[in-house]
């Protein structure tokens, strides 16, 4: 566990970012003492019941039809009944990832640079990868952070898991955080040119405000990673991005 007391001030400040998100999820979306939420305590009887309803029932695929097949991921076109409504939805399908934040004991952590062209640009992120066919994510957590960083973890504890984009992506990321970390040696891919940056946690959260950190899977690890690791102080002033 980091020693809070190294921590600047911005630091302590930065989490603040990552309670206020988590307040606001729990605002609503869980009940509150009373037995009810509080997001939903004053909709209507019919809204309440219409949205029951659509939980309950899973729409039926009526067909689904491979229009691509590539190395990563493939891309089907869908037709969906789902109540008295029939639509088309492109999906593809991708078989998940791990995502890995190392951290180290002291208080540093490491992201990797690469350029990523559907983006146009370099971007700085937590290190990842595709999971193999049936693999565990906690094991292709292991493996991505010795591929990619050199280095095995003691302790990896799961953060969280999450679709990053389910209006036409069936993509779910696993988030593991990476502690007692011991290095051996990276094994990239061919087709892999990265930058390896280890920096303060609470520098990398600034950068989140500061808009040098945009990649949404490192968004959120820094974010849930930060109690963990002795970003623990709440500061209601934090500047939104």
């Amino acid at each position: 566990m980091t020693d809070t007391r190294l921590l600047s001030s911005s630091g302590r400040q930065n989490v603040s970012l990552s309670l206020l998100i988590a307040h606001s999820f729990r605002v609503g979306l869980l009940p509150d003492q009373a037995g009810g939420s509080p997001l939903l305590n004053h909709q209507s009887d019919k809204l309440k019941f219409v949205g029951q309803k659509y939980m309950a029932q899973i729409p039926e695929s009526l067909n689904s039809k491979q229009v691509f097949s590539g190395r990563v991921f493939d891309v089907t076109v869908d037709t969906v009944r789902e109540g008295d409504k029939t639509y088309v939805r492109e999906v593809v399908h991708h078989p998940g990832s791990a995502v890995i934040l190392p951290a180290f004991d002291d208080g540093t952590i490491a992201l990797v640079r690469q350029y990523r062209h559907p983006a146009v640009r370099y971007l700085l992120e937590l290190p990842a990868g595709t999971l193999n066919d049936k693999e565990h994510p906690e094991a292709g957590a292991a493996r991505e952070l010795e591929e990619e960083l050199g280095l095995v973890a003691g302790r990896m504890e799961k953060l969280s898991e999450f679709f990053i984009s389910p209006g036409f992506c069936e993509e779910k990321m696993w988030l593991y955080l990476a502690t007692d970390l011991t290095e051996t040696a990276q094994r990239l891919e061919e087709d892999e040119m990265i930058e390896v940056v280890r920096l303060p946690l609470d520098r990398a959260l600034q950068m989140i405000t500061d808009g040098e950190i945009e990649d949404a899977k490192t968004i959120i690890g820094l974010m849930l990673a930060a109690p963990r690791i002795g970003l623990t102080a709440f500061a209601p002033d934090y500047p939104a991005v």
